[in-house]
């Protein structure tokens, strides 16, 4: 069960269907990962080719991140069986030596990660 959000543009759609927060053409999709996300028990739960699920790494370690569409994921933590710190992020492409590297626009504070 979902039971803290970071993003409250996807809470509100979670909760009231509200796509003032979200782009619309996320809904579809939006709402079947929050659904599945909301009856999860484990990142496993999660994990449908389509999605790619992931860990994160650096200061995110410990939360896990899921397609949405092009550079839009989800991201997430587990807390026992129940979803916390429910963001949405937009990944942007940095081109180094020839590979393409994906990196979080922004962080989450120190206090997320207690």
């Amino acid at each position: 069960m979902i039971k803290t959000w970071r993003n409250a543009g996807l809470q509100a759609y979670f909760e009231t269907g509200s796509k003032a927060g979200i782009q619309p053409a996320h809904a579809n999709k939006l709402t079947k990962l929050l659904t599945a996300l909301n009856a999860a028990s484990k990142p496993q739960d999660m994990a449908a080719p389509a999605w790619r699920l992931h860990p994160l790494k650096g200061s995110l370690t410990g939360h896990w991140s899921v397609d949405v569409n092009g550079d839009y994921r989800i991201t997430f933590k587990f807390e026992a069986t129940d979803a916390v710190l429910v963001d949405m992020w937009r990944a942007q492409r940095r081109f180094k030596a020839g590979k393409v590297k994906r990196i979080i626009t922004t962080e989450l504070p120190d206090a997320a990660h207690a």
